[in-house]
């Protein structure tokens, strides 16, 4: 292992996130000049990256933890109010809240956002993170659950793309070397390079995650 790869591992182990002693996500950077920002939340979309580097690292337990907390933070209620999250919205990010000696996770869909951007990706990245877990685990009866497979169905209407600004920079521009998807993307890069059979686990048709379609999530 490279020094480069060392210290980008433990800049990952580093920004793993705990609820009740079970590792079940990553905080979206360490950089602690930003402060008025929600960096040290678990950002659904940027754990994607981090996911497929723990899966090819064998660390595949956070990342069952991570698909089955979200799962539960999925909002359910079908609301009237449009500034409030619609049935079958995945949070953009969710934290772990300390107080009174309790903990417990708070879900994010989109007030505490850059640009307070609303989170109509992240049941898409959701999705593709399942079908990434499943086929490299082989943890088919994680996808046969039926609080798995509502969630799933519930997903179906907030397909849309993710809007970063007309110019594409509202989130982008705030990209940093901090940010942990970037430390993921460079060692998701450096464990394809080594062993390309790895693509193996990413390579699947976007119908394979269409929603309530159980025999094609669990195809091989």
């Amino acid at each position: 292992m490279t020094k480069t790869l060392e210290i980008a591992w433990q800049v990952m182990e580093q920004s793993i996130i705990y609820h009740h002693g079970r590792p079940i996500g990553t905080v979206a950077s360490l950089d602690s000049s930003l402060p008025a920002l929600n960096y040290h939340q678990c950002f659904t979309r940027d754990f994607f990256v981090s996911a497929i580097a723990f899966l090819l690292n064998g660390q595949s337990e956070i990342v069952r933890n991570f698909l089955t907390e979200t799962l539960a933070l999925q909002s359910r209620d079908k609301q009237m109010d449009c500034f409030k999250a619609g049935k079958g919205l995945m949070p953009a990010s969710f934290e772990v809240v300390f107080q009174d000696e309790k903990e417990w996770l708070e879900a994010d869909f989109g007030e505490k956002a850059i640009a307070r951007v609303a989170p109509v990706d992240s049941g898409l990245w959701w999705l593709y993170l399942l079908r990434i877990y499943v086929k490299a685990t082989g943890d088919y009866a994680f996808a046969n659950q039926s609080e798995v497979q509502q969630g799933i169905c519930l997903m179906q209407d907030h397909w849309m793309e993710y809007y970063d600004g007309r110019r594409g920079n509202l989130m982008g521009k705030q990209a940093r070397k901090q940010q942990i998807w970037t430390v993921a993307g460079y060692i998701v890069a450096r464990q394809l390079l080594e062993n390309p059979n790895h693509l193996n686990i990413l390579s699947f048709s976007l119908e394979s995650v269409t929603p309530c379609t159980l025999p094609r999530i669990n195809e091989n």
